[in-house]
Order: C-alpha cells, then structure tokens, then sequence
C-alpha cells in the first residue's frame, strides 16, 4: 500500500506496520510511542483488523499536564477561600503553560529545577519556594491519582529566603500614613479611606483582607466589639476574634463614615472605593507602596502593620496569651514566633578589656 494510502497515524517501517502516537515533548524533543500492528505481507485486512483493535481499546487516563492540573484545580479549589482559589487557579495556570508538552509521568526534578530556576536566579525565592510548594502538592494527587509513583519535587532543594523581620517605626508609620494623601502635585482621592484602612489594620491587628472586606453590620456597639471571623482559619481552627471597640478605633470608625457621607456613598463596606465596592487586595497594596515611596522608605509592606500590632503590644506590657487571642494564632508557640522575629534580644553581658578595671 502506497505510503499517502496508509490510515491517518500509520506508518510502514521494516515491513511493519505501526500505528505512531505523539505524547509530548522531553529535552525539546517530540515523544512519540510506536504501536505495532501487523506485518505488510499479512495484507490490509488484517492491518485494518488490528487498528480497529488498538483503537477499540478502554482510552487510559489522559495524563497531558494541562488536564490533570485542571483536573486537579477541580478537586482542590472548593475547599479553599476565594482570595486562595484566585491565587492558587493563578500559580496552576502557569505551571499548567510552562509543563503543557509533556505528560505527567515524564516530568522530571530537572524540569522541575529548571522551572523553578525562572524564580531563584532572579532572587526571587520567596516566589519560587510557592511555586515548589504548589508543584508538591499537585505531585502528591498525581500519587494517589495512579499517574506516577514518586515526586520529582522531592529532590529539589531551594535556598531558603531570608526570614522578613521588618518593623516598622512609629516615625515610618506616620510619614507613610501622612503620604496615602498623596503629595503637594497631586492629592490621592482614595487617601482618606486608605488611611481607614491602615489604622485599622494596626490597632486590630487583623489580616488586610478580613479589615478589606470588613461590613458594618459586623460593628456591634452595643456589644462595644467588632466581631471578626478570620480568613485564613476559616476552614482550619474556626477561630473567631471580638476587637474591643476603643476610643482610637471609634475614632476610625468615625472618620470612614464621614468620608462615605462626604462623597455621598453609601456601601455594606466600612472601606470602600468610590463605587461603593471593597477595594482589591492589588488596590491596598498599590496606595500602600505609592505612598512608602512617596515617604522614601524602604521595605515596608502592609503585613507589616501585624507585625506592628504584635511587637507594640508585647513592649506594652501584654501578655503572649493576650496577643495569641489578638491575632487568632492557635498556640502561643506560633506567636512567640512572630514576635522573635522582630523583637531584638537585649544582652546582658558586661566586660572590660582586660587588664582594665
């Protein structure tokens, strides 16, 4: 049989008919698997016999990356919440794009290394280690699915990036604070409620997303509270945190529905945009860095402000207990964490140089 005749997919190599898969790429490389048929002397109706065979087979699972990534998203997004659903779907999507010509089985810890690399050659290891983490847990589904039976993440070992133990000044937080206004050539119109926002986040010491989508009807004055129910341990601990209303935080409150009635909008949202809608996490952060820039400070970022709240407290005289129940840790361990991590320890050794009294 003349070789344009041949079924779609089949080829006639040493007197041999095979039916030619393609299944991805390895080293820049096509992969394909050769299926054997029949020989050519047997004819074309046992060639024939033999494709509808193969072809009649159960279909295995298709292990491209794309769809098991896909596959996995469906399976891990619903317990997660929406800010994680967002960045999660976000971080597969790349490594769904980056891997998409090869299938699960092929891929190797150098590919892995060699993703990863994008990130740490840069210096950016704090994103690559998310990266990892992400690959990991895909990679471990892949395990339990029956695609592969080890992980190529586990033999990847990043330098791990310097712990951030910033603390940010009373001075730096008054002269950010100062510059979410904007400057002397252009006034910032979201300035007032990014300063909302800020105090806030200092004097509750909550999360910037739970003091984002913060809704009045969560204010209790007669209860004299703010009732939280924090983010990240919706689906873990459950914990629920009661912010004492006081007198600064009053304060607050006040200002931001002075500046909702002065640009005559009305929102469920204690900060809120000019539509009346929570700002985005990319908002916040996007006034926040204008106005440290604005400042000329240095490394100093919104999560700090927790740190902030955490260390200030601790100088004030509370107790680890006291701080644990503020930020909604579980353990004191986890905040005795935190809270080394920016307080510096004090020495208590005192020498002379020898010889001198």
């Amino acid at each position: 049989m003349p070789k344009a005749n041949l079924p779609p997919g089949v080829h006639l190599k040493d007197g041999r008919y095979y039916r030619v898969q393609y299944i991805g790429m390895v080293e820049g490389k096509r992969k394909k698997k050769w299926h054997a048929l029949t020989r050519a002397i047997e004819g074309l109706a046992a060639l024939y016999r033999a494709l509808a065979e193969l072809e009649s087979q159960p279909a295995a699972t298709d292990s491209h990356m794309p769809k098991r990534v896909t596959t996995w998203l469906q399976q891990t997004l619903p317990g997660l919440s929406a800010a994680e659903q967002k960045e999660v779907a976000r971080m597969a999507a790349a490594i769904a794009e980056a891997f998409s010509e090869f299938r699960v089985e092929q891929i190797q810890a150098k590919h892995v290394l060699l993703f990863l690399n994008q990130w740490t050659l840069d210096g950016k290891l704090r994103t690559a280690q998310r990266y990892r983490a992400q690959l990991a847990k895909f990679f471990r589904w892949c395990i339990v699915q029956g695609d592969r039976a080890d992980s190529p993440v586990d033999a990847i070992r990043l330098k791990a990036p310097a712990k951030h133990d910033r603390y940010i000044t009373d001075v730096e937080y008054l002269a950010i604070r100062d510059k979410l206004l904007g400057n002397d050539e252009h006034a910032a119109a979201s300035g007032p409620m990014m300063q909302v926002f800020v105090d806030l986040l200092y004097l509750t010491g909550q999360r910037g997303q739970d003091i984002r989508l913060l809704r009045w009807t969560q204010v209790d004055e007669d209860a004299g509270v703010i009732r939280f129910k924090p983010s990240k341990t919706a689906t873990s601990s459950g914990a629920k945190v009661d912010v004492p209303i006081t007198a600064a935080i009053a304060d607050v409150l006040a200002r931001a529905r002075a500046v909702s009635r002065s640009k005559t909008r009305i929102s469920p949202y204690i900060i809120h945009n000019l539509t009346g809608d929570a700002y985005s996490a990319h908002g916040v952060g996007t006034a926040w860095e204008r106005a440290r820039k604005r400042a000329g400070i240095e490394d100093a970022t919104l999560k700090d402000l927790r740190a902030k709240h955490a260390t200030d407290a601790k100088r004030a005289g509370y107790s680890d207990e006291d701080i644990q129940d503020s930020l909604a840790h579980e353990d004191t361990g986890t905040t005795r964490i935190y809270l080394k991590q920016r307080m510096a320890k004090l020495s208590r050794v005192a020498l002379s140089i020898p010889g001198q009294k």
